[in-house]
């Protein structure tokens, strides 16, 4: 049932990014400059490159849902997956909307805005994470501690609590913006840390004797 719904949502939004690409390209022409990322394109090519991205990652998600050896797993993951599979869809929108505004003369902060899309995501993905279930497209750690219920419910209500923190800290830099701080190469860093710290949170549980269950 998630997946199907998730393929809808996507399903729109990817029709929503293909719309907004024909849109610029006939309201802009092809080759009217336009900033992505610290990238500067025509807009048919820019057009192009969201299409590209979108459809690749909807694409890559949704092929992963077919596979039948992949299948328990997939419909174990059900809302983190989701919202991986969404949350790309959206950043890739987000992106193209500012870029689009920088576009038609009313410029927006993309580093600022990008932050907060992603902070969004963070604090949604770590709601969902403590009521995960071990699967290998589900959660933050290495796949290899899917194995163990006690161990993976442990390391990723940590990391929840830590997502949670992480999303609100880059929303709230994200609409302070000290003078001198760029938040998006600050999240993009902390989240690869968090990976690391949660694959070695669940390597030295592995290594604990007598893990007792946690309460629901």
């Amino acid at each position: 049932m998630v997946v199907r719904q998730t393929r809808l949502i996507a399903a729109l939004l990817l029709g929503t990014i293909v719309a907004l690409a024909a849109g610029s390209v006939l309201w802009l022409g092809t080759d009217h400059p336009m900033a992505i990322g610290r990238q500067d394109m025509s807009a048919g090519r820019a057009a192009m490159t969201f299409v590209g991205y979108a459809t690749f990652w909807s694409f890559a998600f949704d092929r992963a849902t077919r596979v039948r050896r992949w299948r328990r797993n997939v419909l174990r993951a059900g809302g983190v997956l989701a919202t991986s599979w969404i949350g790309l869809l959206v950043l890739v929108l987000a992106l193209q909307m500012m870029a689009l505004a920088d576009a038609m003369g009313h410029p927006v902060d993309r580093e600022a805005g990008y932050a907060a899309v992603i902070a969004i995501l963070l604090l949604v993905k770590a709601n969902l994470l403590p009521k995960s279930r071990p699967a290998w497209f589900n959660g933050v750690a290495l796949p290899i501690f899917a194995g163990d219920p006690i161990v993976w419910r442990r390391v990723h209500r940590s990391s929840a609590l830590r997502l949670a923190l992480l999303g609100a800290a880059t929303l709230l830099v994200t609409i302070v913006r000290p003078p001198g701080i760029e938040p998006l190469p600050i999240v993009l860093r902390l989240l690869m840390a968090e990976l690391v710290i949660a694959s070695l949170h669940g390597l030295w549980l592995t290594h604990r004797p007598r893990l007792r269950p946690l309460t629901p």
